[in-house]
């Protein structure tokens, strides 16, 4: 189905106030865990050979040197749809640029220990707990439970910004995976926190990503990372009172654990 799919659906996208409107509340996720899945088997889609005008891939955990990371990006079919509607509906010469989409557990579990070790490197005195808990506020906890498995290892989750004409990204305050409070989604939006031209920027770029994204797609964003949305993932069912639709990918689950 996905291959014959045109690559700029026709659609009526709603049309985007170019940054004006400020980025609503984000519901927690918490509880994510016990939403049901009813996996709707959708295939996962390889990402790379669909760049063109509105879609670029910027695969960050692989050029960055993960070890367990891949150059290609892959994401269900269903999600890959919906990208392409929010790209189609950014300002023209925009670009929606893929930083991560399905992640393996054993990338999961990498990027997760290099930011624990940072943080204890930085809080050493606190114990593991404590720890931990400060670590899942940006890296959630590999998972390879077939109830709860990470969110990315759905092929649901997707982290992402915005290139203009000259291949240049945006400014939004932040780069990838910058694990501090000025990567929280509405960061900008307290007036406390946007006091210069360069703040400002960063908020405006913000909200044209979130509209897209969230308005357009229909993807649900995480409070503490303006970069991360999912669709049919737990996280998404649980802040749109639905039933989740991925769990691990048929081709991707590993024997012994699930």
């Amino acid at each position: 189905m996905i291959e014959t799919l045109e690559y700029y659906p026709h659609a009526e996208l709603m049309g985007l106030k170019a940054g004006m409107e400020p980025i609503p509340e984000i519901a927690s996720i918490e509880g994510w865990q016990n939403v049901p899945i009813v996996e709707n088997r959708e295939p996962l889609v390889a990402l790379q050979k669909y760049q063109g005008r509105r879609l670029a891939i910027s695969p960050q955990y692989f050029i960055h040197g993960f070890r367990n990371a891949s150059f290609e990006q892959e994401i269900r079919a269903g999600v890959f749809e919906r990208l392409l509607l929010a790209a189609e509906a950014l300002p023209a010469d925009y670009r929606l640029v893929i930083w991560d989409a399905w992640r393996s557990a054993e990338l999961q579990k990498e990027i997760y220990d290099r930011y624990y070790a940072q943080l204890y490197a930085q809080f050493g005195a606190l114990g593991p707990d404590q720890l931990g808990q400060l670590c899942q506020q940006f890296v959630a906890l590999p998972s390879v439970d077939p109830t709860k498995p990470s969110h990315h290892l759905t092929g649901g989750a997707v982290d992402v910004t915005i290139m203009d004409d000259f291949g240049q990204e945006l400014w939004m305050g932040t780069g990838f995976d910058d694990f501090s409070e000025k990567s929280h989604t509405r960061y900008f939006e307290n007036e406390e926190n946007c006091i210069s031209e360069r703040d400002d920027e960063a908020r405006r770029n913000r909200r044209i990503l979130n509209d897209a994204m969230c308005a357009v797609g229909m993807f649900t964003g995480l409070a503490t990372e303006w970069w991360h949305f999912q669709l049919g993932t737990q996280a998404h069912g649980i802040t749109t009172n639905q039933n989740a639709e991925y769990g691990i990918p048929k081709n991707k689950r590993r024997g012994g654990d699930v």
